[in-house]
């Protein structure tokens, strides 16, 4: 029978490869190794013995990967998903193990805060609705003056806008100044 370990990746756009991808079959007390050394141009591969046989039908195999390639910049393999996990055995038709990976995009976290320039006599209380973009994804916070600064995770790597509204209502017979943001636009970066 033959063991075919077939490999699929969830990419993000962009991300093509090609990649390498080593794999490991455990069978009844021995170990195989088996590669693909292109993907996604190759996509399965069946492992053989030592002596270049195929698995003998009945045996129990336990596949699994060794260490990933070396992940693109800005991303991180996820854990590898075998199915079936556990032991599998050999037929005669032949067994197929899957073995699945994701690359994940590293993440930023981007810090807000509020800070205000008030008369003497105003109470720092007030909030401001935060507006941000980042490679088409909006987030959204409402920052308090002078509480602790909020973090919002993005991918890395991304291009972000920011805009604000202006604080809540100001005080009696006062007005706001147009806000200011500290960085308006940004790449966030690891």
């Amino acid at each position: 029978g033959q063991l075919t370990v077939k490999k699929s990746l969830s990419l993000p756009s962009g991300v093509a490869g090609p990649f390498a991808f080593n794999f490991q079959a455990t069978c009844d007390g021995s170990v195989y190794s088996a590669s693909i050394a292109d993907y996604p141009s190759t996509t399965s591969v069946v492992v053989k013995t030592g002596a270049g046989e195929d698995i003998p039908v009945g045996v129990q195999c336990t596949v699994t990967e060794d260490s990933l390639p070396p992940a693109p910049t800005g991303y991180d393999w996820a854990a590898a998903v075998v199915s079936p996990a556990g032991a599998v055995a050999v037929t005669a038709a032949g067994t197929t193990v899957s073995v699945t990976n994701k690359l994940d995009a590293n993440e930023v976290g981007v810090d807000f805060s509020l800070a205000l320039d008030l008369p003497a006599g105003i109470a720092d209380s007030f909030s401001v609705a935060v507006a941000m973009t980042c490679d088409g994804k909006s987030y959204t916070e409402s920052l308090v003056s002078g509480a602790a600064p909020k973090t919002v995770k993005v991918p890395a790597n991304a291009n972000c806008t920011v805009s604000s509204a202006e604080p809540t209502a100001p005080p009696a017979n006062n007005a706001w100044s147009t806000p200011t943001n500290n960085t308006p636009s940004f790449t966030a970066k690891l």
